[in-house]
This record gives structure tokens, C-alpha cells and sequence, in this order.
């Protein structure tokens, strides 16, 4: 489901909502969160967008909500997040009520018409990166099978608007011309003949009266209808080439220095001691087997590839070509800006340019705005 995050393990759901609604107000959206317990709701509006598409009473609603383990049935705990429309309520209001009781039930239609803005996609990689901030094992995964009914009952359908009423107005035939008019008129506005069979009236002016004629009666002519030719069928658009993309594939560094290697049963070389990982915002998890992995972005014409792409994350366009560097130090790691015009930022603070720092498993490395966490998998 488009409209769900389910995310497996135990979570501070408070402080997840606060961090969602701080780092929305820092990118200038209007927000207020409520609730207790095990489930929070996070309100997030911006002014014309939110008027323009969802209405200007209603809000992009985020619910969040820890399932606790089952023991009968040995479910282990996990996080859920949904995204749907509600109407903007009032916080004091809300807090005294509670969310759950006052709004109940989601409307999932106002998440697609949110889409022709950046909210949701905003929305949900912050929850993604605050997740990964108290848990950095725990990426997003399907929703199970037995979830899908608690999830699906919070949303509604969208009312459907009842039809308009036709209103069909009563006409009479004059018995002259055959015309239909309105009931109760006197005389037909086509021909003037009486419509009660009475003579029919001159409808002409006194100056332009001509002598009556024998009148001939004829049967009303009636326009034949003409069909149009079907337009043409254009011929179908030429196949576009498919786009290349950089792979996500590893490679050794140009100015990698030698490391110890080890071969493994397969015959492959790698480096011995523990696999560093990266874990990107989107829930990729790259490996760094060689001796260096670049943090970038590659060419869009595939050339000049990185180990680490940024290129489909959110606020990508932070992350500088060549970005930084994070290679092995003996059996540890380390990372190196690479003079990028963004910076880059370890546990928030500011690293400088050209100089190593030693990483350690946990640790938070911002890349200009993609934040990601790094950790150590053990062979």
C-alpha cells in the first residue's frame, strides 16, 4: 500500500511525532501533533497547496502507531504509519478528546491528489530517516498479509455528490407547423397560428401586409443529418531509446591504496575483515566491499558511475558529483569530504575538507540534506 509504512521493532512514537512536525515546520509548513500511548497524529498543511488540493479546512494526516508483540500468535512488535486526508481540527480540542476518537477514519483519495505536489514524498522521507535515527536496521517492508485489514478499515470512501434533479418543462404542439411550445400559450412562436384552433394571426406590420395566397399545406422538412467522417488515426510515436542510468555496481577506487584480501570459496578476492553498510533514506542498504566506496552522483549518460549513488534520493540535488569519500582504515572505516559545495556532517557536525574521520557503527553522515546511517555487518 502506497499510503503505509510498516517498519518491524519498537519505537518512541512521541518523539517520532515531534521530529516530524519540527522538521515540517523547518521547511515552512504549518503542523500540530496529538495524541498518547502508542498512537500519534500529525497534522501538515501549507497554504494555497493544501486550499488548492485538498480544501481549505483539510490537511495531509499522518498516523502513527506501535503494535506491541503477540504472544499467542508470536508476532514481534512493529511500527505503522499511514498518510490520508482529514479536516484541519483544533488542537486544543483534539488533546482533550483524543485523535483517535475524534477522527477515526482517513480518506485515502486526497493522498492521490496530493501527489501533484512534493508533500507526501517529503513526508515520508523524513518518517524514514527518523526510523533509521532510533533503529538503523529497521528499513521500511511490505505490509504483512494480517495487517491489511487493520490498516484498510481506517480509511473511507470519498462521498459520492448525489445527481442533479432533471427538470423536464410540458409542451404542446401547434396543429399548424407541428412545432412544440410551451404550455399555455396563445399563439405558436413559430408560425403565429393560434395554438386553441382559432385563424391564425398576421404577424407581419400593416406596411409590409401582402395579399394572402392559396396556402398549399406542405409537411414539415427536416435537416438531414450529416455524420463526419472519422478523424484519421495518427500513425503510433517512435519507441523512445530507454534512459541509462549509472548501474549500482562496486568498483575500486583510482587512488585506493592496497589492503589485505582474502579469497573466498568461490574463488573471488575481497578484502578481509567486516563489510561496511550504508543506509540511504530510500531503505537501499549499500555494502562497501573494496577498499573505497565515492559518495556522489553519477552523469545521466551513465558514464563516470559511484559506489554509493544518491541520484534517486530525496534532496539529491544537495549532493555534489565526486561528494566524499569513505574508505578502510586497518579493520574500521573513515570518511573524507571531497571539497563538495554542500558539506558533509558527522553525528551533525561540520567535516573538514581533505581531512579523515573514523566511523563508527551507528553513526548518522549527512551528504549536503540526504542524511544516512552507517554500520558494520560482520562476515
Amino acid at each position: 500500500m502506497d499510503n503505509a509504512r510498516y517498519y518491524s521493532g519498537s519505537f518512541d512514537v512521541s518523539l517520532l511525532a515531534i521530529q516530524l512536525a519540527k522538521h515540517l515546520e523547518m521547511r515552512a509548513y504549518q503542523t500540530q501533533w496529538f495524541g498518547a500511548g502508542n498512537q500519534m497524529t500529525v497534522q501538515v498543511r501549507k497554504g494555497s497547496e493544501a486550499a488548492k488540493f485538498l480544501g481549505a479546512q483539510a490537511a495531509l494526516t499522518v498516523v502513527i502507531t506501535q503494535h506491541q508483540a503477540d504472544v499467542l500468535t508470536g508476532r514481534a512488535p512493529a511500527l505503522v504509519v499511514t498518510l490520508g486526508q482529514q479536516r484541519w481540527g483544533d488542537k486544543a480540542l483534539a488533546a482533550g478528546v483524543g485523535a483517535f476518537f475524534l477522527w477515526p477514519l482517513l480518506i485515502p483519495a486526497a493522498v492521490g491528489a496530493v501527489r501533484q505536489t512534493t508533500l507526501p514524498s517529503e513526508v515520508l522521507g523524513i518518517v524514514d530517516s527518523l526510523v533509521l535515527q532510533q533503529n538503523p536496521m529497521a528499513y521500511p517492508t511490505s505490509m504483512p498479509t494480517y495487517m491489511m485489514p487493520q490498516v484498510q478499515v481506517m480509511y473511507q470512501p470519498m462521498p459520492t455528490p448525489a445527481p442533479m434533479p432533471v427538470v423536464t418543462v410540458p409542451q404542446q404542439l401547434c396543429p399548424t407547423c407541428g412545432q412544440p411550445n410551451n404550455t399555455g400559450a396563445s399563439f405558436c412562436q413559430s408560425c403565429g397560428s393560434s395554438l386553441d384552433g382559432s385563424v391564425a394571426q398576421n404577424r407581419q406590420p400593416a406596411a409590409q401586409a401582402q395579399p394572402m395566397a392559396p396556402t398549399i399545406p406542405t409537411m414539415p422538412t427536416v435537416d438531414p443529418v450529416v455524420t463526419p467522417p472519422p478523424a484519421p488515426t495518427p500513425p503510433p510515436a517512435p519507441a523512445k531509446p530507454p534512459k541509462q542510468v549509472a548501474p549500482a555496481t562496486t568498483r575500486v577506487g583510482r587512488t585506493a591504496p592496497p589492503t589485505e584480501r582474502v579469497a573466498t570459496s568461490s574463488g573471488t578476492i575481497v578484502p578481509a575483515g567486516p563489510t561496511g553498510v550504508m543506509g540511504l533514506p530510500s531503505g537501499r542498504k549499500v555494502p562497501i566491499v573494496g577498499e573505497e566506496a565515492i559518495v556522489g552522483r553519477g552523469n545521466p549518460d551513465g558514464t563516470d558511475p559511484v559506489e554509493i549513488d544518491m541520484t534517486t534520493e530525496i534532496e539529491s540535488s544537495t549532493v555534489s558529483r565526486r561528494h566524499a569519500r569513505v574508505g578502510r582504515a586497518g579493520t574500521g572505516f573513515e570518511v573524507e569530504d571531497l571539497n563538495s559545495a554542500n558539506q558533509t556532517f558527522l553525528n551533525n557536525e561540520p567535516l573538514s575538507p581533505g581531512r579523515k574521520y573514523t566511523l563508527h557503527k551507528g553513526d548518522v553522515v549527512e551528504f549536503g540534506k540526504v542524511k544516512c546511517v552507517f554500520s558494520i555487518q560482520d562476515k
